[in-house]
């Protein structure tokens, strides 16, 4: 029996380290890119806080050989400069144009995210884009999901 939950253990721990490993590459490659960063990685900056119009788009059903755009704005509700700290695309297929990388209190931020749907495989997908921002909460989701089809 001691055997058992030893083993058990070790898979634990085992998945434990690889989990931090991919979580700290994650941070790393976010924090590797200055054009999507501000210049101090968001050190220092004061938190503020934001509104998402929409974070989340089901697109219904696609065609595997088109692209889609869809843009997202959030507004700065708080009381300082709302700063972009990172944007994160979980695919390559996935591409982004941000408006700016900080917006004064009040004003509004636009993140245009384009798919390539091209080399989608037939059946339901969902892509999920990480957004940071200098505010409480770091990490925020865009997410666009649909079915895509055969060709036309």
């Amino acid at each position: 029996m001691t055997e058992n939950k030893t083993k058990i253990l070790s898979v634990l721990l085992f998945s434990a380290a690889i989990l931090l490993s991919i979580l700290s590459i994650w941070i790393l490659k976010g924090n590797n890119n200055e054009s999507e960063h501000i210049s101090n990685g968001g050190k220092g900056v004061p938190l503020t806080s934001v509104a998402f119009e929409e974070s989340r788009e089901d697109l219904g059903i696609l065609v595997n050989d088109t692209t889609v755009w869809r843009s997202f704005v959030f507004k700065n509700i708080g009381n300082d400069s709302l700063h972009v700290l990172f944007i994160d695309p979980d695919c390559n297929c996935t591409s982004y144009h941000l408006s700016s990388n900080s917006v004064a209190i009040g004003d509004s931020i636009q993140v245009d995210i384009e798919i390539d749907m091209r080399e989608k495989n037939v059946g339901k997908f969902m892509l999920n884009t990480v957004v940071g921002l200098n505010t409480e909460r770091k990490l925020y989701n865009i997410c666009i999901e649909g079915e895509i089809t055969g060709s036309k």
